[in-house]
């Protein structure tokens, strides 16, 4: 299953339909430790707006005193940035709300709703044609809105705010300025803000209509999010970079002939996902070929042929996208005391 168009997608959206496509399949991740210290931040962020504005968010998971600290003082170079740009008498409209956008014909058409997101599927409930999007934080000074977003990370330039994302937030919230809090762990604060005019949401507005009408078409198009997108790795057009960074990983691996192969296991290690991958595509353009009328036979003679199976698949996430988190939940657990879902331990070899 494809990923869902958000507002963090956008410029992927915008470059390329195929990672969004219901048949497309997507490699999920487990959240490195500069993801999980930035949802953190997020959430200390959150509880000190809050504070401020005697607003009410979800209750925080454990954050350390770093983190709290890091927030505190982020938020006081951002009231500073606000007292001197046009906000300092200021109101909270929205903080940390999940979204449902609704692209209409003309901005005037969009909508834009409350949602439910599932931390757990990282998820949003959307309509189909629906976007979803959560604005770290929304502030209004009288008629004008300018809608904000927290960065932690330190691999990209935000210098300029107008991104994808924060384009597609500013129709979401009707705003009429756009600001990038480009805080890194130890780095110093810094605001990146612009005004966006009518005229540029209103082409932003266009090009994410079509590029959403596109999805499901088969069409893909490479570009510079190439390397952010989660499904890079069974796509067609990452097939050549993988099959030559593979195969020169395979070759300093085993330089010697099969017999004198003195395997370094720590490379090996670190080499295997890569071969996985590889497998993974070709066996997919291989499948492709074979549905397409070619013969493919095989050393032994055996000639290549795509058989269709049907079987029955239930998951976790199957049965609360189906019945909702709420009747979801009662389900599984009605089938842990049944002792249809069991427990079980293993044995894990990663890298650290």
């Amino acid at each position: 299953m494809g990923i869902q168009p958000t507002a963090s997608k956008t410029d992927l959206l915008l470059q390329c339909s195929r990672p969004f496509a219901a048949d497309t399949e997507v490699e999920r991740d487990e959240p490195g430790e500069a993801a999980i210290y930035g949802t953190q931040f997020h959430e200390a962020m959150a509880a000190s707006v809050a504070s401020v504005f005697g607003a009410t968010v979800s209750p925080e998971t454990t954050v350390s005193p770093e983190i709290r600290a890091h927030a505190r003082r982020t938020w006081r170079v951002f009231t500073q940035w606000l007292d001197q740009n046009g906000y300092k008498t200021r109101s909270l409209v929205r903080l940390e709300r999940p979204l449902a956008i609704t692209l209409g014909r003309t901005l005037s058409l969009c909508e834009t709703m409350p949602t439910r997101f599932d931390v757990e599927t990282h998820t949003y409930h959307l309509a189909p044609s629906q976007m979803g999007g959560t604005s770290d934080i929304v502030l209004s000074n009288w008629d004008q809105r300018l809608v904000a977003d927290y960065k932690t990370g330190e691999g990209k330039d935000f210098s300029n705010p107008k991104t994808g994302q924060m384009l597609t937030l500013a129709i979401a919230e009707d705003a009429a300025e756009i600001a990038i809090v480009h805080s890194p762990r130890a780095g110093i604060p810094v605001v990146y803000a612009a005004p966006v005019t009518t005229d540029e949401k209103e082409a932003h507005r266009k090009k994410l209509r079509i590029a959403l009408q596109k999805i499901g078409d088969g069409s893909l198009r490479p570009g510079p999010e190439c390397k952010y997108c989660p499904a890079r790795l069974g796509c067609p057009a990452h097939y050549e970079e993988l099959a030559r960074k593979t195969w020169a990983l395979v070759k300093t691996l085993a330089p010697l002939p099969v017999s004198q192969i003195e395997v370094d296991l720590g490379r090996f290690h670190q080499l295997w996902p890569g071969l996985e991958r590889l497998a993974k595509v070709v066996r997919e353009d291989i499948r492709e070929r074979v549905k397409a009328g070619e013969v493919i036979e095989r050393p032994d003679g055996k000639t290549l042929a795509v058989n269709t199976v049907t079987r029955e698949v239930l998951s976790k996430t199957s049965i609360l996208e189906a019945m909702g988190k709420k009747r979801g939940e009662k389900m599984l657990e009605s089938l842990r005391q049944a002792g249809a879902i069991t427990t079980t331990t293993y044995e894990e070899l990663r890298a650290k």
